[in-house]
């Protein structure tokens, strides 16, 4: 029934995404104290998100579903301009909702799940390079765009490393668009530094210290403990994960190049994040991050699967572990109430 819905492009898709929206959201739009979840490399552009979840919690938590929404909608376009599948679904944005839902940092405002939204941007363009040979001005501007993320939080210097990557693993990399992607990404960084060299005081060396306090500063190792409900998060999305990577085995056999070069993307950039929140102990890097290339890489498993009962079980499956997830502490409850 759900997948039917969603295949359609009808009303009947878009309120299905809704009453899946509440069921995941309900719980934790109620004054969660959101303030007590602070970024924990706060940076110059990071306090008004803290700002934010301190003075209205309420406003915290629909941005962030706003967010979620808009990139849902971006996955969608993204999958249908690109000819990934066949299918035209608005399985790719219920699935963006499932896996965002599913992970309790994505229902407020905060730099991870900014960065995530910032990735669906990047991963665009590093995609429209595929088979072009004129391409500093994309390379320029999804460098640009993992520059302003790193003045959210300087950790994600690595993105650079992970465009080059990213790059390389579509198109031959020339040192030029090496050069450029170095320009990009410093860029707001150098405007940064010249607005408080201007100001004429001493800011700009107390931040030159504390981006480099930032980036080596590896946090507590308490921080990566995972509490027991997200071991339920972790699990779906791995098997969602090896599924769609034995899927796009498959994919590549049948010669649809342009889905399995995509889903090689994604995997690094997926597993760049998963590296960096483990050498940095932080479980929201890890995971809330990469919110977005999970949803893409399973949106494209999903939609490019011919029977579409194994597509509504694999859907059904999904949507009750991220519920189980989110409401893992009141379902325990209530089985310990039964004894």
């Amino acid at each position: 029934m759900i997948i039917k819905n969603l295949d359609n492009l009808k009303a009947g898709g878009i309120i299905t995404i809704l009453i899946c929206t509440v069921a995941f959201w309900a719980g934790n739009i109620s004054g969660t104290d959101y303030s007590a979840i602070a970024d924990s490399n706060s940076t110059l552009m990071s306090q008004w998100i803290s700002d934010i979840n301190s003075n209205n919690k309420i406003l915290s938590s629909v941005l962030a579903f706003v967010l979620i929404v808009l990139t849902g909608i971006g996955l969608f376009r993204f999958i249908q301009i690109r000819n990934i599948s066949e299918t035209r679904s608005y399985l790719p944005v219920f699935i963006a909702i499932i896996v965002a839902g599913g992970a309790f940092s994505s229902h407020f405002l905060n730099s991870y799940l900014i960065a995530s939204v910032f990735l669906l941007f990047i991963i665009h363009l590093i995609v429209d390079m595929y088979r072009k040979t004129r391409v500093l001005a994309a390379v320029f501007i999804a460098s640009l765009l993992s520059g302003l993320l790193f003045l959210f939080d300087y950790r994600f210097v690595y993105l650079i490393v992970v465009l080059w990557i990213g790059i390389g693993s579509l198109k031959m990399f020339s040192p030029r668009e090496w050069f450029i992607t170095i320009i990009g990404f410093a860029t707001p960084l150098y405007f940064l530094y010249a607005y408080l060299i201007i100001g004429g005081d001493n800011t700009w060396q107390i931040l030159h210290n504390h981006i480099l306090d930032g980036i080596t500063t590896i946090g507590n190792v308490n921080s990566l403990k995972i509490a027991a409900n997200n071991y339920i998060y972790l699990a779906v999305v791995t098997i969602l994960l090896l599924s769609a990577s034995v899927h796009l085995i498959l994919l590549n056999s049948a010669r649809k190049v342009r889905a399995v070069k995509t889903a090689i993307l994604l995997l690094i950039v997926i597993l760049s994040n998963v590296v960096a929140g483990v050498v940095y102990n932080d479980f929201m890097l890890l995971t809330t991050v990469n919110i977005i290339p999970v949803s893409l890489m399973t949106s494209i498993y999903l939609v490019n699967i011919r029977v579409r009962n194994t597509a509504a079980i694999l859907v059904y499956s999904i949507i009750l572990l991220m519920l189980a997830n989110i409401y893992f502490t009141e379902i325990s409850n209530f089985i310990l109430s039964l004894w």
